[in-house]
């Protein structure tokens, strides 16, 4: 009957929203990733400064693994204007890396040389 279709599809939205419910209580606040990124990512600044390259590049990887984790959670909760703020977040960490590793290439060819 018409009633019961109503009621299943009442129930299974009821489902879908408890089931993101649970998945958002899942996971750890945005802020605890986005913290961890930053913390990452200016110890890799500090040690790029003192041309410690490599162990910049793990940093900002490893800030870049936060964000992405930031980024799920961002999305889980429809805070869309967050997870295009840390989308912007990782593409410079990602052009940092890049060019850090170009620098780095370069460096070890000028030493074989």
């Amino acid at each position: 009957s018409e009633y019961k279709e109503i009621s299943d599809k009442y129930k299974e939205s009821l489902k879908q929203k408890k089931k993101k419910c649970e998945e958002i209580l899942k996971n750890p606040p945005i802020e605890l990733f986005l913290e961890k990124a930053k913390k990452y990512e200016s110890e890799g600044d500090a040690e790029n400064s003192k041309d410690n390259l490599t162990k910049a590049i793990e940093l900002w990887k490893m800030a870049v693994e936060q964000y992405k984790g930031g980024l799920k959670v961002a999305k889980l909760r429809g805070f869309e204007d967050i997870a295009s703020r840390i989308e912007s977040n990782i593409s410079i960490l990602i052009r940092k890396i890049v060019n850090t590793e170009i620098e780095l290439l370069q460096k070890e060819l000028r030493w074989r040389k």
